[in-house]
């Protein structure tokens, strides 16, 4: 296939973009091996968040056996979205100039390169599944990036290399003859919709975790403060010191992050999504522009 695309890529310019969907394709391949990786070695920092690790490290190896949901919804998802994209490509005039022995072979490339960008979003939604997992367990909170913020960290790396790989994807559009928008618009933006609300609802769960330890801790703390409180005389050092530490400790616990994620790791998230917009979203200005200057 790539021999044909560099021979055919000579004579007709647009069939350059289905060098984006074969690296799209491969891509995928590649990003699920190394999310796979990545959880696996995330695995063993349960320990330091989770209280029943034992259980919750047990449940995460096991979902990492699967790779994508192997359910009739899954391949129904997968040839809807290969048959929207097939028609959206079409309108954009990816398929333009091409021989009819050139189309037939055109059509079963798109369709098996989007096929496998739709399992690409499907494994996109087992990470999110396996971080909302999370939220079944007793967590303890911390500030540190190797506690409970490193379950944002791994959705926010999963998430970025879905949408590097999905601007491999769309980049097709660049190379369309008739409107990059066409495949732009019905591929890229719901893609950057589904990427950023992925990404905020999967960690809903855990979110509702953090608070419950955060409320329990400031729980015990008050409690144990009422209790000093009632105790005379008003000249115990020793309990002023304790109360004072009490006090400290409150108010560091009501610092504790409620969401395990950043704003700058939310920012990186919708930059990555939306960046599958701009090189179509660039051509398609640059092309109004050069029609303005000809008028």
């Amino acid at each position: 296939m790539p021999v044909w695309l560099v021979a055919r890529s000579i004579k007709q310019p647009n069939t350059l973009g289905f060098f984006f969907l074969y690296a799209g394709a491969v891509g995928v391949f590649l990003g699920i091996r190394h999310m796979y990786r990545r959880v696996i070695a995330w695995s063993e920092s349960l320990s330091s968040f989770v209280v029943d690790h034992v259980k919750a490290t047990a449940d995460v190896l096991d979902f990492t056996k699967i790779c994508w949901e192997r359910k009739p919804g899954t391949i129904t998802f997968c040839l809807a979205f290969t048959t929207i994209a097939i028609a959206a490509f079409r309108l954009g005039g990816l398929f333009v100039g091409l021989s009819q022995p050139e189309l037939a072979v055109a059509y079963v490339f798109v369709g098996l390169t989007s096929y496998v960008c739709a399992l690409g979003l499907l494994s996109v939604r087992q990470l999110t599944k396996l971080i909302r997992l999370l939220g079944n367990y007793e967590v303890l909170v911390t500030a540190h990036q190797f506690g409970v913020m490193s379950a944002g960290s791994l959705l926010v790396d999963g998430v970025i290399d879905a949408g590097v790989i999905w601007c491999l994807y769309t980049a097709t559009a660049t190379v369309c003859l008739s409107s990059g928008l066409v495949p732009s618009l019905v591929l890229a933006a719901p893609a950057l919709t589904f990427f950023v609300l992925a990404f905020l609802t999967a960690q809903v769960p855990l979110h509702r975790r953090m608070l419950d330890f955060k409320r329990s801790e400031v729980r015990k703390i008050e409690m144990t403060l009422r209790s000093l409180d009632g105790n005379d005389p008003a000249g115990d050092e020793s309990r002023r010191m304790q109360i004072e530490f009490l006090e400290k400790r409150r108010d560091a616990v009501l610092l504790l992050p409620e969401w395990p994620f950043s704003w700058s790791s939310l920012f990186a998230v919708v930059a990555s999504s939306a960046a599958s917009l701009a090189a179509p979203l660039l051509k398609f200005t640059t092309s109004e522009v050069i029609k303005l200057l000809h008028i």
